[in-house]
């Protein structure tokens, strides 16, 4: 229960209490929601406002990333084949 998404009763009991209680969010845990986490909770409470973004890549940003490191890394292998390393000050 500590970690699951806030449901909307808690949503809205959090709400009161952030206008009670201000940014204070030691109060908010302690009154309104003690069952959660009190060091998850504003993380919480920003991805039920949906200002907190996932850090979860959609597939095709995964997928262009993974070419881009790959060919990345060949690239870079083939600039250092000769035993030294390709300096841009030069």
């Amino acid at each position: 229960m500590k970690t699951s998404p806030l449901t909307e009763e808690e949503i809205a009991c959090i709400h009161e209490g952030l206008k009670h209680y201000k940014s204070d969010w030691m109060a908010v845990w302690q009154y309104v929601v003690p069952h959660r986490d009190p060091v998850l909770l504003p993380r919480q409470w920003r991805v039920a406002l949906g200002t907190q973004k996932s850090y979860k890549l959609n597939s095709p940003k995964r997928a262009k990333r993974r070419l881009y490191e790959s060919q990345r890394r060949k690239l870079k292998a083939t600039t250092t084949e000769c035993g030294q390393p390709v300096s841009d000050k030069e």
